[in-house]
């Protein structure tokens, strides 16, 4: 008698919704550079500009300690205090880059609030919805049992 062996599960490649995500806030990044660039001349095209590479950096440099977790074998606290640790080095370099160019007069302030603004909804909103198509067959959905039989009464 034969028996029969199970299949081999597949594991499916996980698409990295990053590269999208980036390419979208380039795109946003363009298009309020431009905006920038007729309403407040030269300064709002590097404000725009600027914004632009700080949010592609930031999110983009996210994705380095993400990677090393996974491959890091020393327990979840280990992974969490880098996660944090890497946070922290990023959030301040930007700050304090922001902080330089707010100094500069090449660079329109207003602008480049904008376009941080309007490129980190970009990309947020564009990685968590490819993410989400991603995921979406992966688990099985619960489903609710029966109704509880009718109570007739105190």
């Amino acid at each position: 008698m034969m028996e029969s062996k199970s299949p081999v599960p597949v594991r499916r490649r996980r698409r990295d919704a990053s590269a999208p995500a980036r390419a979208a806030t380039a795109a946003v990044g363009l298009l309020c550079a431009v905006a920038g660039g007729v309403a407040a001349g030269g300064p709002g095209v590097v404000g725009g500009v600027l914004a632009t590479v700080l949010v592609v950096a930031f999110f983009w440099s996210g994705l380095m300690p993400l990677a090393l977790t996974e491959r890091l074998s020393r327990g979840p606290l280990a992974a969490v205090g880098l996660l944090l640790l890497t946070y922290w080095v990023r959030l301040a370099a930007v700050l304090l880059t922001l902080y330089v160019a707010a100094e500069l007069d090449v660079v329109d302030r207003r602008w480049t609030g904008m376009t941080l603004v309007a490129c980190t909804l970009a990309f947020t909103v564009v990685y968590a919805v490819l993410t989400i198509r991603a995921n979406a067959g992966s688990r099985p959905v619960a489903r609710p049992s029966a109704p509880p039989p009718a109570h007739d009464g105190p």
